[in-house]
Formats: structure tokens, sequence, C-alpha cells
């Protein structure tokens, strides 16, 4: 069962005479799982439950009651979050647990199906309603109110020093394979002022990193303003004091424009870092896929980034096992993978879901072949990162630590996005402590990881210094990323 460690003290905030007027001394747990997008639900509902007066505890086991936050994406998903879910039920016999309820996407998706099929389970909560948990989990334990609860500020389950920012709800997009749009709806930014005063006060607890998330993170505003408007908030964000990191994940090759690279090109606060999905590079897969660009256009974009800005780390995801992919298109994806090089890659297996367009085409690639063929790419991106990573031996890196462990500090520099890339490990004397800058050596490459030593005053060899040098965008660029 997954758990996840955060700050208890902030989340019982028992200094707040307010806070400690609603305590009901009932304990709760809240297991989160699926993306980081579904992280930001979570840690709305562990603040809404800290100021409504829950105990917060991290253990399942000594808790009350348990919320487990689910994800209904893909079938692994699905069935990580059933596990989940009859490993919490089974608590109620064995430790005493009174609720447990069930949240997220998977409840939106099946509410009717999870009521039905898993009656044991007190609450069943889809996505959309999730601003009922308090009063859901105040009925189940019988808990009544002189006052109606109030939401408080979200509880971050990464460590003190980053955060998600979550920018916009939902997706517009109809790719085939995708069932976001079927749980989240369509498209729905969050308001400029909203994200800016998010910042700012998670700014103001000490986060120096934000990470930037969304379905489609490069459609911001274009239901605010009628078009995208994303390098417009990435300068806002950046501006607030105290933030040092802004990263970029989940763009969509589609609306990558010529401003939003200058928004790259331009900032010392926005890391030159990219996060682009490219999901296949075969046009035939991409046309059935829904993807709305082709391999012309994806390959433009990657050239151009990687000629105006030379220090820019390229992450993406790919997915086998498609309708149509034959071995020729599979093969055409492989060897893209292996010329193009990219710096961060991961690879999933085609997961046929229900209601999606997909899930209907026929020509279904086995699933044993489909496995093989996750399995070739991510050995072919093994060998590019290990690469890539023994180019970087000697060089010196701007690092921000997460944690001590033993006698090593595991940090990232501006090339590492938490939770899915690799990790720098710090050996040495006054090792960092978690939370702080510092720069560092890299000593050893390994596939993924990399080890680092304290650089001292030592300014040479820089990966990335502190005042990154940018590359003024061509003219070309604008005609060839729209």
């Amino acid at each position: 069962m997954k758990t996840t460690l955060f700050d208890l003290e902030h989340a019982r905030n028992t200094n707040n005479p307010e806070t400690r007027k609603r305590l009901t001394g009932r304990s709760v747990a809240v297991i989160p799982l699926g993306c980081a997008k579904a992280q930001v639900d979570a840690e709305q509902m562990l603040g809404a439950l800290a100021s409504a007066g829950y105990r917060i505890v991290h253990n399942p086991k000594k808790a009350e009651a348990v919320v487990i936050n689910t994800c209904g994406f893909i079938q692994a998903a699905k069935d990580e979050s059933l596990r989940t879910i009859f490993e919490s039920l089974k608590l109620k016999e064995t430790h005493g647990v009174q609720t447990v309820a069930i949240t997220g996407c998977l409840a939106e998706r099946y509410a009717k199906e999870l009521a039905e099929d898993i009656p044991e389970a007190d609450i069943v909560l889809p996505w959309s309603q999730e601003n009922e948990l308090v009063h859901r989990l105040d009925a189940s334990l019988d808990i009544h109110r002189a006052e109606e609860p109030w939401c408080g500020e979200r509880i971050l389950l990464s460590p003190a020093h980053w955060a998600y920012l979550r920018i916009s709800e939902g997706c517009n997009h109809r790719c085939a394979f995708c069932s976001i749009p079927a749980i989240r709806g369509k498209h729905i930014s969050v308001p400029l002022e909203d994200l800016v005063a998010e910042t700012e006060r998670l700014a103001a607890r000490g986060v120096r990193e934000v990470n930037v998330v969304a379905q489609d993170t490069t459609l911001w505003g274009v239901d605010l303003d009628g078009k995208p408007s994303l390098p417009l908030l990435l300068r806002s964000i950046s501006r607030v004091p105290g933030i040092r990191w802004v990263r970029l994940l989940y763009t969509h090759p589609a609306h990558i424009t010529d401003e939003l690279v200058r928004a790259f090109a331009e900032s010392e606060v926005v890391v030159p870092y990219l996060d682009m999905p490219i999901q296949h590079i075969n046009d035939v897969i991409l046309k059935r896929m829904n993807r709305i660009v082709g391999r012309t256009q994806i390959e433009r974009i990657i050239s151009q980034f990687r000629a105006n800005i030379p220090q820019m780390v390229l992450r993406t995801t790919v997915i086998v096992g498609l309708p149509y992919e034959t071995e020729k298109r599979f093969r055409e994806l492989l060897d893209f993978v292996e010329e193009t090089k990219f710096d961060r890659l991961g690879c999933f297996v085609f997961s046929p879901e229900e209601g999606t367009e997909a899930a209907r085409m026929r020509n279904r690639v086995p699933q044993s072949v489909a496995a093989e063929r996750q399995a070739i790419i991510m050995e072919a991106q093994r060998a590019i990162s290990r690469k890539r990573n023994k180019a970087r031996v000697g060089k010196e890196y701007e690092i921000l630590t997460e944690r001590r462990t033993g006698s090593s500090a595991i940090a990232r520099s501006y090339a590492e996005a938490p939770e899915v890339d690799g990790v720098i490990r710090v050996r040495g004397a006054h090792l960092p402590a978690p939370g702080e800058w510092s720069r560092v050596r890299i000593t050893k490459a390994f596939d993924y990881d990399l080890l680092a030593a304290p650089a001292g005053n030592r300014p040479e060899h820089a990966g990335e210094p502190v005042s990154v040098e940018r590359i003024p965008v061509s003219h070309g660029l604008a005609r060839s990323c729209r």
C-alpha cells in the first residue's frame, strides 16, 4: 500500500486557534495514486480535512478513515487502485478502520459500478464532487458540527521546497487512445491572478521550484483570452519573489509557438527543460490517434529548440502496440528514438480503454508483441541515457537537494524533473541540506542517475551556471513551430 510522507505539523496546525476549535479528534489517512495532477487533488483534500479539524496520519493502519484518491486512466492504474481499495477495506477487520472512501478518477469513471460491486466501501465520491468529502466523512463518522467547515490551504505531498502548480483542468483534444476528456471534461484554465496568488502562497511557505502541470499546459488561456497564453503565465509566475525554478511539463507539440520558445530563451527562471509527449512518430499512427501533428512538425520543434537553446533538456513519452502499428511502423519509431536521442523518455504499452475510439479499432497488436516492443524502446533509451550522462562527468551544476540518505544527499539539477527522472547522489564533506541550493561536480555516470561531489569554488566546466546565457530565437523558429 502506498504511503506518502508530508509535513504533519503543517497538517495539524494546532497553533491556529480556529483549527483547534474545530478539531474533531478523528484521524484520517489519504492515499494518493496517479499522476501529478491527481496529487494536487490529494493535497487539496488534505488541506480541507485538516482545516475541518481532522487529524491527519501517515499510516492507514492508524486511521479511523482512509481516503483513496484513485486513478482510472489506463488498465494498470485501475488495477493498482482496486488493489489499494481492497487492502484498505481489510483494515476494517484488522485495524479498526471505520470508513473507507473512494475518490478520484476511478470513482468519476465508475461510480455506479464501484458502489454496486464494492458495497463494503462507505463512500464513493466522483472527482467532480470531491468538495463534498468533508461532509461525507462527517456523516459516515457521525460528526455533527456547529458551523460549516472551510477549505484550507493545500498540504503538499512533495518536499517543502518544490510543488506542482496545476494551471488548468480537462482537455479539448480527442486523442483516440485517451480517456481523460471523458473523466475530466473540457479544458478549463485557472485565471492568471489565481495562479499568481497560489504561486505567491507557495513561495511564502518556502517553495523554490514550481512544476507547471495540466492535461495540456500549452493550451492554457484559450478559454480566457480566445488564444493560448502560456508565455504570459510563465512570465508572471517567474516574477514571484522566492521562485527560482519554473519547470514546464505536459506540453502538446501542436501548440508550441515561437512566443513560448522565447519564454524559455529569455528567462533565467523558466528552466531549459521541456516535457513534450509525442506518443508516436509514424504519420499513419499519429493520424489514426487524432494527434493533429505529424512527424515533420515534431522534428522541426525538436531541432529548433536544440539549435536555439543548446542546454535544452527534452523529455517525451511514446506508446507502442497501438492499433495499426505494423513492424515497419514500430521500427520507424525505434529509429527515430535512436536518432533523436531524447534526454528523457518513457514508453507505455497501449491500453484499450472502453469508450475510446482506439478501443474499437481493429488490427490490434498482440500484448506480448507490444510488451516486447516496449522493452526494445527502453533498452535503446537506456543506452542513450547512459551516454548522455557520461558526457556530464566533470561538469558542474547548480542543484536543489531533495533529502539526505546515509552519507549522501539526493539532489536534482535543472535537467531532472522530480519523481520521473533520475537523481544526482552527492557524496563528500559538508553535504547540502534538503531544500538547499549548492554546486556540485559530476564524478560518475550510471544509466539514469549521477554521482557528484561538492564543487566548492571551482567554476570551470559549468554545466548549468546560476545565470544561464540564453541564445536569441531566430525568426525561422516562428515559422517552424506553428
